[in-house]
């Protein structure tokens, strides 16, 4: 299966909306017009002006402390998929161990020393993050090619990613969150984590759950539609499946998370699935004693499990958001319950 697209509008499509539009069109199913409603609501900047502007209105946020979903993260578009962050915090060199520590050390920073916008600026605009990858390659971008953030300017909303800000349409932005807000689910009934690794959440969360742990058992679709396909991290008695993800502010690795579910929901359906895929669920049901399942059964739940990253960011971020509804129509039109979770460290 694939897709094939013809767009004919007044549209700037940059990097970052190129790359959501390539995300989008991985989604099998049809109609595709609905999903790309989001293409002409969000808009780069490109008055200088008004780029500069937004960054002041940035740093004065962040001085006055009044920022809520700020958080840092390596530039997916220099070519490195998987950064291991082990190199030990140097004062403000932004050599970070921990994805996500970063953004709340710098933050606070800003707030313990009472810092002003001149020195916040200088270290926005002038200051390099450096991360290592598991050999000891060391990677480097400009921290303001890095920040990830949101805010509000002259009642506008205003998206910032990866040096690029944009505008976005209020109302796509109103319905965007309470069309996810809609299968939020609380985190109380889910263990903190106090790990940046998913396998060592893995136990914990598995036990008190009373889930069973199929992480990395895989599948190979037979149209060769897909690569190797993971059933999900974790299944229960009566079959909702949970694929899990370290980092709530990265947006690579959430749209990867999603589209992994994505694909297995789609192996699972009457419409694009494998009975291959649903023996090889079966195999692993009946290994926990759990309930066998049929190709297209009713009532299966597929859950997005996000282990929460950066203590200064509170949701995930905007072009996230634009995957995981995506995803949650897709798999809604083929009969799934969609939900995700917020999971607290």
């Amino acid at each position: 299966m694939g897709s094939s697209l013809k767009i004919k509008a007044n549209i700037q499509i940059d990097k970052n909306l190129k790359s959501m539009l390539i995300y989008i069109l991985q989604m099998y199913d049809q109609p595709l017009s609905p999903q790309l409603s989001f293409l002409n609501k969000i808009n780069p900047i490109t008055d200088d002006y008004l780029n500069s502007l937004l960054w002041n209105s940035l740093f004065n946020k962040l001085v006055n402390g009044r920022i809520n979903n700020f958080s840092i993260s390596f530039p997916s578009d220099l070519g490195v998929d998987i950064v291991s962050e082990r190199i030990p915090d140097l004062k403000y060199n932004l050599k970070t161990a921990i994805p996500g520590e970063l953004a709340s050390k710098f933050v606070d920073e800003i707030q313990n020393n009472h810092l002003n916008v001149q020195w916040i600026s200088d270290k926005i605009l002038k200051s390099q993050l450096i991360v290592q990858d598991e050999y000891d390659n060391e990677y480097r971008a400009q921290l303001k090619k890095s920040i990830i953030t949101e805010l509000v300017y002259n009642g506008i909303s205003y998206v910032l990613l990866f040096n690029i800000w944009y505008s976005v349409d209020t109302n796509f932005l109103h319905d965007l969150n309470n069309e996810l807000d809609s299968i939020l689910e609380n985190s109380n009934s889910y263990p903190n984590h106090n790990s940046t690794n998913e396998k060592d959440y893995f136990p914990n969360l598995g036990s008190t759950l009373g889930w069973a742990n199929i992480d990395l058992k895989t599948y190979s679709p037979k149209d060769g539609t897909m690569d190797r396909v993971e059933v999900a991290d974790f299944v229960s008695k009566n079959h909702e499946f949970t694929h899990v993800k370290y980092g709530h502010s990265s947006s690579s690795k959430l749209s990867h998370l999603f589209l992994q579910g994505n694909n297995s929901g789609m192996l699972m359906s009457s419409r694009f699935g494998e009975q291959g895929f649903i023996d090889k669920i079966n195999y692993l049901l009946k290994q926990h004693n759990f309930p066998t399942m049929k190709l297209g059964d009713k009532g299966i739940k597929i859950r997005f499990l996000i282990m929460k990253s950066d203590k200064k960011r509170k949701d995930i971020p905007l072009f996230s958001k634009i995957s995981l509804m995506t995803v949650k129509r897709n798999l809604e039109s083929l009969g799934f319950t969609v939900s995700y979770v917020l999971v607290d460290q």
